[in-house]
């Protein structure tokens, strides 16, 4: 993105923000709700975009799905933010997908196993909560004595 791009972007912003912030709350609550409405489309736009692609991918061979989902779930998993030195596997299996997950010092925390339905609704919704699983294994293993993650 060029310098003049950022800049006008960094401006709209600057514009949004202004309007979330002003003195008139009923205003102020407009812009919230056109910006949580804008964020809500581009998410469906997203989701819809993946499951167009994994029914695209399940017309043909099983392995391209179950590839395009795998892929799916390490999208997820690096927006999980997983600290370094922790590590995780994504391993294609016959009947679905397998998750390992490794602490900072090498050991194997836990392993699960995804049975792939082949509905991308109910596969993609699996995914997500397989991603969330791995982050709060890394997260509780990172927690020190007084609740804080480090």
């Amino acid at each position: 993105m060029s310098f003049e791009k950022k800049k006008i972007k960094l401006g709209e912003e600057k514009e949004k923000i202004v309007e979330m912030g002003q003195e008139s709350e009923i205003k102020a609550a407009k812009a919230v709700i056109e910006l949580s409405n804008e964020a809500e489309k581009r998410d469906q736009a997203e989701e819809d975009k993946i499951t167009e692609i994994l029914t695209k991918k399940r017309k043909f061979k099983s392995y391209n799905y179950k590839e395009a989902l795998a892929a799916y779930m390490n999208s997820l998993l690096k927006e999980e933010g997983i600290p370094p030195r922790y590590h995780y596997m994504i391993e294609i299996l016959d009947k679905g997908l397998g998750l390992a997950v490794w602490s900072d010092n090498g050991r194997l925390k836990a392993t699960r196993k995804l049975l792939v339905v082949g509905e991308p609704k109910y596969d993609r919704h699996a995914a997500m909560l397989f991603a969330y699983w791995a982050g709060d294994i890394i997260y509780k293993d990172k927690k020190t004595g007084n609740g804080l993650i480090l």
